[in-house]
């Protein structure tokens, strides 16, 4: 008896700490979806507009671009599974690379999100390279726009400069955002588009211009290339200084 008793104590106590660690878990996933939320609000109010969206990379982007009524199809990709995603027959989601996706894709969008976590390795680099940027304006539809998120220009301004001159030198007008997420922290943003005068951000958007390279005396910059990926030396030289 005592043995039984021993034993379903044991047994007790495992499970409860289980159940600790999922409530754990799911309070995590809870608070960091909220803290994402708080970053693609802002950039899913760009594609209201819009009818197909291509999001890449994240959950909670296409779950903000979700909540457009206009919005009639979102392709999220992404590189594996989510936890969990939004049930909605407007959404289609695939498990792929980004870069890759772009190129075997013939379909063409009214707007696209980038929202790629920064490069650690030259495979993830391809994905924040010229070609890229060249293969997500190729994939717009006429008059359509994407928006890439990437590292702070607060806190990364080189790897910030290397980004937008590699987006603008595939002859797109970019528009230089930043935009603040809950607890203060920051993030850049890239509004690129084939329109000359660029696209008019809503009234009262988060979204805030970045002061121009002259501005803020910045060296100058090169173009990151799947070749010569600029991009990763800019990060881990940054990163070193934090």
């Amino acid at each position: 008896m005592t043995g039984t008793k021993n034993m379903r104590r044991t047994l007790l106590f495992v499970a409860a700490v289980l159940l600790c660690l999922l409530l754990y878990q799911l309070g995590q996933w809870y608070f960091r979806n909220r803290r994402e939320a708080s970053f693609y609000r802002p950039l899913a109010e760009l594609a209201a507009p819009y009818e197909q969206v291509l999001v890449l990379g994240s959950t909670a982007a296409a779950r903000e671009v979700l909540r457009n009524p206009s919005v009639k199809g979102v392709d999220l990709v992404l590189t594996a599974k989510p936890l969990f995603r939004p049930e909605q027959s407007r959404l289609h989601c695939y498990t792929e690379d980004a870069f890759q996706f772009l190129e075997t894709r013939e379909k063409h969008y009214d707007f696209i999100i980038v929202a790629l976590a920064a490069p650690k390795t030259e495979t993830e680099n391809r994905a924040f390279t010229n070609l890229f940027y060249r293969m997500c304006a190729n994939h717009l539809r006429e008059g359509g726009a994407f928006v890439v998120e990437t590292v702070s220009p607060e806190h990364y301004p080189l790897s910030y400069r290397c980004l937008e001159t590699t987006v603008a030198s595939e002859g797109l007008s970019v528009q230089s955002l930043m935009l603040a997420g809950e607890g203060g922290e920051t993030r850049g943003v890239f509004l690129a588009t084939a329109k000359r005068d660029g696209l008019k951000l809503l009234e009262g958007s988060e979204l805030k211009a970045v002061r121009s390279e002259e501005e803020t005396a910045l060296p100058p910059v090169g173009i990151n290339r799947i070749k010569r990926p600029l991009l990763l030396a800019y990060l881990k030289q940054e990163k070193e200084n934090e």
